[in-house]
């Protein structure tokens, strides 16, 4: 799912999928948002996959609550439960367009839907109907009209605040009414990047055995601190691009591969 300003990270992820996922068969799927369209992406023709771009709006809408959302700018998030009504009769692995592909993921295609990874990072492991809350970036599921209709009549009664955007919500519905089909997979599918400050040790481990997604989580390598964010946001942003310097310099050098 991309916008404009999300198709450096797109390009990104599916190049560095083609070289490093060692899957026997590739097939890209973008959502678009925002009056995104294939015409404005020219540089992901040189990727060696065929892209289908999907205009949001051929999938119809989503309704949700805003006012439960604690940060405006996550209203957009809700669009990503559109991906239930792709036109497509088996698994999927979805992909947020912030994340690197750094390993063979070919065991990807034996991981039943719902499978995913627990959100850790920066924030603490929330218990979800205390089950661990998994993280929205990377799952895989299996489209349905059926289940995006009960996702929908599920959010639509939903009234708890949260800053999570869509993450609680599908973690709420996922857990409440189909918990026995959660699967969490382990860390190292879905690494956000904020593990390697808040938690180092954790960091270490995932690295030495090797990461398959690096999550940019908090920091977007293809954008730089703008003053016109506020001084307060311009010096945050400045402060987390030189704590994970090493990160961004490695998926630039995706970006220019």
């Amino acid at each position: 799912m991309a916008n404009r300003d999300y198709l450096p990270g797109t390009k990104t992820l599916f190049s560095s999928i083609e070289q490093n996922g060692q899957l026997s068969e590739l097939d890209f799927t973008v959502i678009c948002i925002g009056n995104l369209s294939a015409a404005d992406a020219p540089e992901c023709s040189d990727l060696n996959t065929t892209i289908d771009f999907i205009d949001a709006s051929e999938l119809g809408g989503f309704e949700y609550n805003t006012e439960i959302l604690k940060r405006d700018y996550k209203y957009i998030n809700q669009n990503k439960f559109l991906i239930y009504k792709l036109p497509y009769d088996e698994p999927v692995c979805y992909v947020d367009a912030d994340m690197l592909c750094l390993n063979d993921i070919s065991a990807i295609e034996s991981f039943d839907p719902f499978s995913a990874c627990i959100n850790l990072g920066g924030d603490p492991p929330y218990p979800i109907n205390e089950r661990p809350m998994f993280n929205s970036g990377f799952f895989i599921f299996q489209p349905s009209e059926e289940t995006f209709s009960d996702i929908q009549e599920f959010v639509t009664n939903f009234d708890k605040m949260t800053k999570f955007g869509d993450q609680r919500l599908f973690n709420e519905y996922m857990y409440t009414e189909r918990g026995s089909d959660v699967n969490i997979l382990s860390l190292d599918w879905n690494v956000t990047i904020t593990v390697k400050h808040y938690r180092p040790d954790l960091w270490d481990f995932v690295e030495s055995e090797g990461i398959k997604f690096l999550h940019y989580t908090t920091v977007k390598p293809w954008e730089s601190p703008n003053f016109s964010d506020g001084l307060h946001r311009y010096y945050v942003d400045k402060r987390r691009q030189f704590r994970y310097r090493d990160e961004i310099e490695m998926w630039k050098n995706y970006h220019s591969s």
